[in-house]
């Protein structure tokens, strides 16, 4: 029996009617979970997920400033400060470390840096590491194999030009050696846009336009993939199994959708629109999605937090494992 048939004969289709439209696919359904409020209003934040917990350092509001959330008691702790005030910075975990990477460095007055950092959560230190090659701003990070792939970005679109814009290069940083590089390019300049990992695939989408690609990282060889629904910076997405979710943004006006974007079928799903926004962060840890901070929709920063449990049924098990949560509401 299939997932279809499996709902229908235990009777639970009218309780998954909101979850699911039943075809050849299945709809998934968000649903969201207000958290305890950021102790400050915040935007164009750095995160990251460590060990269970979730960390927020820069951005508008936050200066320096570094909390870690803890999604089992719902409640905030304020740790030790980044080493600069910043905005704009890119966060990403890497084998129990957090990375801050570039941004915009408010205590120097410099627009677009090269400064980046390692925090250690044993000892509650940031340290600083190498510089990448050149000044960014608004990339996004992914970590694969003992490196970290920084993406995109504003700042100078050629090493030393001067012209400054979305960038294309992917810069690569080898954590044994601490070391940059210029690794490869990406298909088209972005920035504030969404990269996220999967299989030894980087997976960029949205930013300043619609285009969607992945990048094999050992062959650095580009694919073409479904056009996200419509290009929007200030965007951000995290990877969750064999989904990518993403959420808000900019792109003329400040955005209330989301979508889900299934891996191995190359499809995007619209998810349930939440408030209007972006510029904020998004994390994971398997299982919900975290959004935190961000704009509001009236250029105002907010301290909203939303933690969200994206379900998605495609066999008996999924709809049973439903049946289950629905019953324990």
């Amino acid at each position: 029996m299939d997932a279809v048939g499996y709902a229908l004969a235990s009777g639970v289709e009218n309780k998954l009617k909101d979850y699911f439209v039943f075809g050849s696919h299945y709809k998934k359904s968000i649903d969201g979970t207000t958290l305890t409020q950021l102790p400050v209003a915040t935007t164009y934040l750095a995160g990251a997920h460590l060990k269970g917990k979730n960390h927020i350092f820069t951005g508008i509001g936050l200066g320096s400033t570094h909390y870690q959330f803890d999604p089992v008691t719902n409640l905030f702790t304020q740790l030790s400060n980044y080493p600069i005030s910043a905005e704009y910075v890119e966060g990403i975990e890497l084998n129990g470390f957090i990375y801050g990477l570039g941004g915009r460095d408010v205590t120097n007055n410099i627009t677009y840096s090269k400064s980046c950092y390692k925090y250690d959560d044993l000892t509650n230190t940031w340290t600083q590491i190498a510089d990448m090659p050149i000044g960014r701003r608004s990339g996004r990070a992914i970590s694969y194999n003992n490196k970290i792939y920084y993406t995109g970005g504003n700042g100078e679109t050629t090493l030393g030009a001067g012209t400054f814009g979305a960038c294309v290069q992917i810069f690569e940083y080898n954590v044994s050696g601490n070391t940059w590089v210029e690794y490869m390019l990406l298909s088209a300049s972005k920035a504030s846009h969404v990269a996220v990992e999967k299989d030894g695939f980087i997976y960029v989408s949205h930013g300043n336009s619609n285009s969607h690609y992945k990048i094999d990282i050992l062959t650095k060889t580009s694919s073409s993939l479904a056009g996200a629904r419509f290009g929007s910076d200030l965007t951000y997405g995290v990877r969750t199994g064999g989904y990518i979710y993403v959420a808000f943004g900019y792109n003329g006006s400040w955005r209330s959708e989301q979508f889900l974007y299934e891996i191995h079928s190359n499809t995007w799903w619209d998810a349930s629109s939440g408030s209007t926004g972006g510029a904020h962060v998004i994390l994971t840890d398997g299982s919900k999605v975290y959004l935190m901070g961000g704009n509001n929709g009236s250029s105002a920063t907010t301290r909203n937090a939303y933690a969200e449990i994206v379900k998605l049924a495609r066999s008996v098990g999924d709809i049973k494992a439903l049946k289950g949560y629905l019953a324990s509401k």
